[in-house]
C-alpha cells in the first residue's frame, strides 16, 4: 500500500505539469487565432459610399502630386493620413490586385489595414500584424522589422521576425520593383526596396525621407530629370 501511494504521489506533480503545459498551449493557440486589435474593418454601411469616394480622391491626389511638373528639383512632401490610407487599402487595393492579375473585377475585399505611429507602420490582417520602421539610405527604402509584430494577439519577438525575413529570398518577390543599388543595410533582416520611380516621360521621382507621426506619415520626394531623356515634356 505504501509503495502504491508513493507512486501516485510521484505522478501527481507530473500530471499537474502536463495540465499546466496543456493549458498554456491552449492559451497561446487561442491568442494566435484571435483577431488582432489593430484590425478594424470599415464601420456602418451608411459610411461606405463616403469612404469609397475618399479612397478614390486619395489616389487621384497622390497621382497628381507624383506626376506634377515642377520648376526645379527642390524637395516636396506629401502628407498621408492613416484613415485615408486605410480607405484606399480597403476599397481601392482590390481593384489594383484584380488589374495586375488580369481579372475583370475584384474578387474579394481587401483584408489589409495600416496603423501609423512615430515608431513604426503596422500592417494588419485579421490574423497577422507586421510592424516595420521605414527609412531611406543611399537611395534605397529600407524596412526594418520593429516591435509590435504579432500572430493574432500573440507577440512575435523582433529578433525572430528579423530571422524570418532573412530566410526569405526576396529576389523573385521584388523583381518587378525598381532595382536599388548601394551598401547592405546595417540592420539584419531589413527589406530593401527601390526609392526611385520613373514617370515614363523623362522624369523620375526620388523618395528622400519618411517621417512618421501619430496617425500620419510625411513622404519627402524630389522630381528629377533623367539625364538621358533631356528636357521635361509636359
Amino acid at each position: 500500500m505504501t509503495s502504491g501511494a508513493g507512486g501516485r504521489r510521484r505522478r501527481l506533480p507530473l500530471l499537474l505539469a502536463l495540465t499546466l503545459a496543456l493549458a498554456a498551449l491552449l492559451l497561446l493557440l487561442g491568442r494566435a487565432l484571435s483577431t488582432p486589435e489593430e484590425f478594424d474593418p470599415p464601420g456602418a454601411a451608411q459610411l461606405v459610399p463616403e469612404q469609397v469616394e475618399q479612397s478614390a480622391r486619395f489616389e487621384r491626389n497622390l497621382a497628381a502630386e507624383l506626376t506634377r511638373v515642377r520648376e526645379d528639383e527642390a524637395p516636396w512632401g506629401v502628407r498621408i493620413r492613416e484613415d485615408s490610407l486605410n480607405d484606399w487599402l480597403w476599397f481601392r487595393l482590390p481593384d489594383w490586385i484584380a488589374h495586375l492579375e488580369g481579372e475583370g473585377a475584384p474578387g474579394t475585399k481587401s483584408m489589409l489595414q495600416a496603423r501609423i505611429t512615430p515608431e513604426s507602420i503596422r500592417l494588419s490582417t485579421d490574423r497577422l500584424v507586421v510592424s516595420l520602421r521605414p527609412r531611406v539610405e543611399d537611395g534605397t527604402l529600407v524596412l526594418v522589422p520593429a516591435s509590435g509584430t504579432r500572430i493574432g494577439r500573440l507577440p512575435v519577438p523582433t529578433a525572430l521576425f528579423r530571422g524570418f525575413v532573412d530566410s526569405i529570398d526576396l529576389d523573385g518577390l521584388l523583381e518587378r520593383l525598381p532595382a536599388s543599388e548601394g551598401p547592405a543595410p546595417e540592420a539584419a533582416g531589413a527589406v530593401r526596396l527601390g526609392a526611385t520611380f520613373p514617370l515614363g516621360d523623362g522624369r523620375a521621382v526620388e523618395l528622400l525621407e519618411v517621417q512618421l507621426q501619430s496617425s500620419e506619415a510625411v513622404l519627402v520626394f524630389r522630381t528629377v530629370r533623367d539625364g538621358a531623356a533631356g528636357e521635361i515634356r509636359d
